[in-house]
């Protein structure tokens, strides 16, 4: 898991606590029902969400963590303990290989 991975402490929390946040995100959601329109800490169902959760809502689809760093450093190896703490599959994309046969429509099927 996570904490097999060899980083520092407080690099190795800040992934830990992006992860909760958004698995927390989302049973709010769930929870409060958003899809319905009902805004944070509003009583009145009817009342619409307000722009700020529904950009905060608007990762549906996924969760993009870019990590970054020198050969070696960790970074394949936290993206595996990631997804397995949620259950995820990880799509692992070298750019460099790539970019000279994909076009942008290409890119944006691979991100959408």
């Amino acid at each position: 898991g996570m904490d097999d991975v060899v980083l520092p402490e407080a690099t190795k929390n800040l992934i830990r606590d992006t992860v909760t946040n958004i698995a927390d995100l989302r049973r709010l959601d769930q929870q409060l029902k958003f899809e319905a329109g009902i805004e944070i800490g509003s009583n009145d169902a009817s009342s619409s969400t307000s722009s700020v959760a529904r950009s905060a809502y608007s990762f549906r689809r996924g969760v993009v963590l870019l990590f970054h760093g020198e050969s070696g450093t960790g970074k394949t190896m936290m993206a595996n303990a990631v997804a397995l703490h949620v259950g995820k599959r990880v799509l692992c994309i070298k750019l460099p290989a790539v970019q000279n046969d994909l076009d942008a429509e290409s890119f944006r099927f691979i991100f959408r």
